[in-house]
């Protein structure tokens, strides 16, 4: 008998959809809950979303990131099995898939990569467009908004970077690390340090001086961007 057929006879009890909050990949449980995203009822789903987002977002959704490889695959296997053998633990059907992936030839593994590799790639374009669309003060709300949220369901919050937030100025000892990896390539680091501790105060002046010029502009472009998130 087959590892199915021991499956569809085990006495152990089956699981609810959605409970489950672990997979096997490579025999071994990870800490991802792909069965929730890509295997749970989509009202449940909702609900659920609605229940952690309670407090309202102004913007757009922000684009999801696409699935791994491995993620894909066990989607079809999933469907295909528990759609057929409704009895089995979703625990079992995660295990069979993992060794299934580990042991699937290279050309078919390619199938499930070369799709994730486009999802991506459409996934770069779209969220790049979806961040464009946003302002700065949207940006800023909406960090407070996920802090506020995390904060209340204990969970670390995944903040947006505003691509138009100015960049602080380079320290002079990175600016001297700079121009001396430029002129010396694969210089050992920690002896660029040591050659900065041992230069005079007028060899350092000129990184000095231009470090002053790029706060100053720092500054002018802060007070700039303050006026725009107000």
């Amino acid at each position: 008998m087959n590892m199915l057929g021991k499956l569809s006879q085990s006495t152990l009890s089956t699981r609810t959809l959605g409970t489950i909050p672990t997979l096997y990949y490579n025999c071994r449980i990870v800490g991802i809950n792909l069965l929730r995203q890509y295997t749970s009822n989509p009202q449940e789903s909702e609900s659920k979303s609605t229940q952690q987002d309670f407090i309202f977002s102004g913007i757009p959704e922000e684009p999801k990131r696409p699935p791994s490889a491995y993620a894909l695959f066990y989607a079809n296997f999933f469907n295909k099995y528990y759609d057929i053998n409704p009895e089995f633990r979703v625990t079992d059907i995660a295990r069979l898939a993992g060794e299934e992936w580990s042991n699937l030839p290279l050309e078919e593994k390619n199938i499930y990569i070369d799709r994730q590799k486009k999802m991506a790639t459409e996934y770069e374009k779209i969220h790049e467009a979806w961040l464009n669309s946003l302002t700065s003060k949207q940006i800023v709300q909406e960090n407070r908004r996920r802090r506020l949220t995390a904060k209340l369901g204990k969970k670390k919050p995944k903040m947006i970077k505003d691509p138009r937030t100015p960049n602080p100025p380079k320290t002079p000892y990175i600016m001297y690390v700079t121009k001396r990896m430029k002129e010396e390539e694969g210089i050992d680091i920690k002896l660029l340090f040591d050659e900065w501790e041992n230069l005079s105060s007028e060899e350092k002046k000129p990184f000095m001086m231009e470090y002053e010029e790029e706060k100053l502009q720092y500054e002018n472009e802060m007070e700039k961007y303050k006026k725009l998130i107000k």
